[in-house]
């Protein structure tokens, strides 16, 4: 494209075989290409919203849908196979009230955040030991690695047979030792199942 200035904005050519134009000539290119561009833009607009649809219908109908009839329900006081109730926010106010609730919200919130606050500290730990260059660095990190392979389910019988009352690993260990002489019930008792529910997440993490 040409763009020096010129005094005549509208330039004739006019030139024979042997001249040669000395003016100086705007040249605009022609838009080549701008429509089928766009025509493809929307082709795969169309196509990305085709793939996403299945998606989008699941979220709609196993997320958002459930999720806002709780909701309404929860400002209802219906039972199973009666007519509901309008009742507002009473369930909830109920449900703050009720000491049972708060305990268990409590221990929640304590969990999480222990569970949390332990996991990042140990994984943090444990990842600027590895990063320093030293020998069988590859196989900590492969051993560190297993327990997040093994699946749920396995951990889970894993525990409880190490925190069983009568056959559990953890009693008998204790009583043969002498380290002990009575059954600790690891599970029954509040504050020792609560310890014991926070560290369990992070064997496995």
């Amino acid at each position: 494209m040409l763009t020096r200035p010129t005094d005549n904005p509208r330039v004739a050519i006019s030139a024979g075989p042997r001249e040669a134009y000395q003016g100086d000539v705007l040249v605009q290119a022609p838009v080549v290409g701008r429509r089928r561009r766009s025509a493809a833009l929307r082709h795969e607009s169309y196509l990305a919203w085709a793939l996403l649809s299945p998606t989008l219908l699941v979220i709609l109908f196993l997320v958002a849908y459930p999720f806002f009839s709780a909701i309404y329900l929860s400002l209802h006081d219906k039972m199973v196979g009666a007519p509901g109730r309008f009742v507002g926010i009473d369930n909830y106010l109920s449900l703050f009230r009720d000491e049972v609730f708060l305990r268990t919200a409590w221990n929640s919130v304590v969990y999480t955040a222990v569970a949390v606050g332990m996991k990042f500290v140990l994984g943090l730990t444990m990842a600027l030991i590895l990063d320093q260059p030293r020998r069988f660095n590859n196989v900590f990190r492969t051993l560190l690695f297993v327990p997040w392979a093994v699946p749920v389910v396995i951990v889970a019988l894993n525990w409880r047979w190490i925190f069983d009352d009568l056959s559990g690993f953890l009693n008998n260990f204790l009583i043969t030792f002498h380290i002990t002489s009575d059954i600790i019930s690891w599970l029954a008792d509040p504050r020792l199942a609560m310890a014991l529910s926070r560290s369990l997440p992070i064997s496995r993490e």
